[in-house]
């Protein structure tokens, strides 16, 4: 007699489980997207807490923990696998293996963040001397000027306020630059986590073969 996909005794629908989960997880960056790969295949979860997980396998009426699937498949364990493997995305991303890695790239971002906000305060030390420089010519105070080495018939107003303008373009962008550093600062915090995250699991590994 044929035997359907589904009619399977319980040790060859469990292994079948199994296999079905760890291709979900392949295909997957998080929890939610693993939920919605194991939903098209038919596998529902009947319950899914922030501390446990089971699953139905299609063609079953049997509700089954991910304990009882092995240590891979717990809730605790399929949270931990997606940290990891969206850190290893940041990790490929910025070139980092290691957390000397990471102290080089964090260094980087430091200096260049310091060297923007250095060049950021010399402008506006610029323009604020530029700024009293035209408050004194819309006053006319022409001898004031001569004062401070300015031929007032070589310089107009306007000219000042394109300096002060063109400045303040220099500033904007910088601000920018900056702001564009302090999120790759945070992504590489995120990847400092997911290599502490890394670690503890591998530790834990090694420890749960020692005690075996």
């Amino acid at each position: 007699m044929l035997r359907l996909w589904y009619d399977k005794p319980a040790g060859e629908w469990v292994q079948a489980l199994r296999s079905e989960i760890d291709q979900a997880k392949r295909s997957s960056m998080n929890m939610e997207e693993f939920s919605r790969q194991l939903n098209e295949r038919g596998i529902s979860l009947p319950r899914n807490t922030e501390k446990t997980i089971s699953f139905i396998y299609p063609g079953q009426r049997q509700t089954i923990r991910g304990q009882r699937l092995g240590d891979e498949y717990t809730k605790e364990a399929l949270v931990d696998f997606f940290a990891v493997k969206q850190a290893g995305i940041a990790v490929n991303k910025y070139g980092i293996e290691s957390y000397a890695d990471l102290d080089r790239a964090t260094q980087r971002l430091q200096d260049e963040q310091a060297l923007l906000n250095k060049e950021y305060a010399l402008l506006m030390d610029q323009n604020d001397q530029v700024r009293e420089i035209l408050a004194i010519m819309q006053k006319g105070q022409h001898s004031e000027l001569r004062g401070l080495g300015i031929d007032s018939s070589a310089v107009s107003e306007e000219q000042l306020r394109g300096v002060i303008k063109d400045r303040e373009g220099k500033m904007a962008l910088i601000s920018e630059k900056v702001k564009n550093i302090e999120s790759e600062r945070q992504a590489l915090k995120e990847v400092g986590d997911g290599l502490d995250l890394s670690q503890e699991i591998r530790m834990e590994g090694e420890t749960k073969e020692l005690l075996l």
